[in-house]
């Protein structure tokens, strides 16, 4: 490595293939060279397979022999012992399923500082930003986790969490080592609470881990006594959706510099009156549901902040069913009394005809 601090040494590592040289780039000190014999005429195809990441020194031979041992056959083998699906009738869904199920365990990668897995979210996040995020992806990771891989879900919601700070404020992205940032538009996003609390809640569920409520998880920044119980975040989390994003004038949740869907500010004529007043209808439709969920985690320890949820969450239900137009429920308002989403229909806002119990429908 050319230099040794964070992260940890980079290495490049040949397991098959003719390689004759495996060097650093000298021109731009960053990246690797490798040089490989070619297959002459009749040598046909040429296989070439190495390992590159990032590990100690000392840990390289043991790590890079382990990889060197296994073949894609056992590969495959243990895959299938981590994740079965068998749905006879639809055989393109066991395929699909589990497909999708190896690159979301697969894409996990560990964090030093937050010693926890974390999903690498790639694309223009990663390879053009820099950055890792955002705790609203990491939430719907999380739930789908659960199922699969129970220890990388807990992982993705300790993440969210150590992006928490103390005043329940959710940071929109991580970069480097330990650094969490707005990412420069996110200053004031309204809805990573409301994931955080409907994730939670789905991983208790799914894995009957209560043990996990208990478990002391730092704030960010990290310092001594900066932490609290899972279960005080969930806490915090509901404070944070009551009092901090608050109600807008019609009673739904506000919509600050924005909630899951990043352009919705740019449905509205004033950003500024928008992030002021304006209203989602997502972040009150998907509270509706999280905070009943989110409930059941500190109903034992906080029976009183439980029905509390219940009932700010039944408040929340009524403003939705005010909002109904006829076949579809507004998107929000604009933060000047003006409605979003009333002749234009987003997909995020609708109600099937068999959930309506009556006319309306997609």
């Amino acid at each position: 490595a050319w230099f040794d601090s964070y992260p940890k040494p980079f290495f490049l590592a040949a397991l098959e293939g003719d390689v004759t040289d495996v060097r650093l780039d000298t021109a731009s000190g960053m990246g690797f060279r490798m040089r490989t014999k070619t297959p002459d005429s009749e040598g046909g195809p040429a296989t070439l397979s190495f390992l590159i990441g990032g590990a100690e020194t000392e840990e390289l031979p043991d790590l890079v022999e382990k990889v060197r041992e296994a073949t894609p056959e056992s590969n495959a083998a243990d895959w299938k012992k981590i994740v079965q699906v068998q749905v006879p009738d639809a055989p393109w869904l066991e395929r699909e399923a589990l497909w999708h199920a190896y690159y979301l365990r697969s894409m996990q990668a560990w964090d030093d500082y937050f010693e926890s897995r974390y999903l690498t979210q790639g694309s223009a996040y990663g390879y053009i930003h820099g950055l890792h995020g955002a705790p609203r992806d990491y939430a719907l990771a999380a739930v789908a986790l659960a199922y699969i891989h129970p220890e990388g879900a807990r992982d993705l919601l300790r993440v969210i969490m150590q992006m928490t700070r103390p005043d329940g404020d959710i940071y929109y992205s991580h970069t480097g080592y330990g650094k969490c940032t707005t990412a420069g538009i996110h200053g004031a996003p309204t809805d990573l609470s409301i994931f955080l609390l409907w994730a939670l809640a789905e991983y208790v569920q799914t894995t009957g881990d209560t043990a996990f409520l208990d478990e002391q998880v730092p704030f960010y920044p990290k310092r001594p006594g900066a932490a609290a119980t899972v279960r005080e975040r969930v806490l915090l989390a509901y404070r944070y959706i009551r009092d901090n994003v608050g109600l807008g004038p019609h009673g739904m949740l506000r919509v600050g510099s924005g909630d899951w869907s990043d352009p919705i500010a740019a449905m509205v004529k004033s950003r500024r009156a928008f992030r002021k007043h304006g209203e989602s209808g997502f972040n009150t439709a998907f509270a509706v549901y999280a905070l009943p969920l989110a409930a059941n985690l500190v109903e034992d320890s906080h029976p009183d902040v439980a029905n509390e949820m219940r009932e700010f969450a039944a408040s929340l239900r009524t403003v939705m069913e005010n909002a109904w137009t006829g076949r579809w429920y507004l998107r929000g308002y604009d933060g000047k009394d003006n409605a979003i989403g009333e002749s234009h229909l987003f997909l995020d806002a609708d109600r099937s005809e068999e959930r309506r119990g009556g006319e309306g429908g997609r």
